[in-house]
């Protein structure tokens, strides 16, 4: 019996060393960030810069940035929208002009300063990462694993001017 539970949890271990970290933006994140972002009424549409939020200190942070960079990079079409993405600095984010910045895993201890900084101008901070919109310092969060998901913070959606169609509101889930 213990031998045979010992072999289970082995098991268990090696696919979660195996499995992709499911808080990690994938190609359909971004696709569906861009679709979302479609919605918002007086929104960006066309060629929209997304301004990947990276502190280069933080392994995690700098790997999210590489591999979303890698994914969207010059343009990755998704409804009426056409994300280009650029790495742009924890430091440099406030001014950086951005109509989008993506939070990566990371750079929580920046959120609140860049949040506060960017929100007046309109800025509209997304991830895919709940601890962002938990704190009220991102407008969206968006998640295709396991099923597509779009969380939208009411507070900070309002704090930036941001809102969406009504035919939106009845698919994503607002706190």
């Amino acid at each position: 019996m213990k031998k045979h539970l010992y072999k289970s949890m082995l098991f268990a271990l090696g696919l979660m060393l195996v499995s992709p970290d499911a808080s990690a933006a994938t190609q359909k994140d971004m696709q569906i960030l861009g679709r979302a972002l479609g919605f918002i009424e007086n929104g960006p549409s066309g060629d929209v810069k997304i301004g990947i939020v990276t502190d280069s200190g933080n392994a995690a942070s700098l790997a999210e940035a590489n591999e979303l960079v890698s994914i969207i990079g010059s343009g990755l079409k998704s409804g009426k929208i056409n994300l280009q993405a650029e790495k742009v600095a924890t430091g440099a984010a406030a001014g950086s002009g951005h109509p989008v910045l993506y939070f990566t895993e990371g750079t929580e201890a920046s959120h609140a300063s860049i949040f506060n900084a960017v929100s007046s101008k309109g800025t509209i901070t997304v991830s895919t990462h709940d601890s962002c919109l938990n704190a009220s310092q991102c407008v969206m969060v968006v998640k295709s694993v396991p099923k597509v998901d779009i969380k939208v913070s009411s507070a900070a959606a309002g704090s930036t001017g941001v809102s969406f169609g009504s035919a939106f509101r009845m698919m994503i889930s607002e706190q």
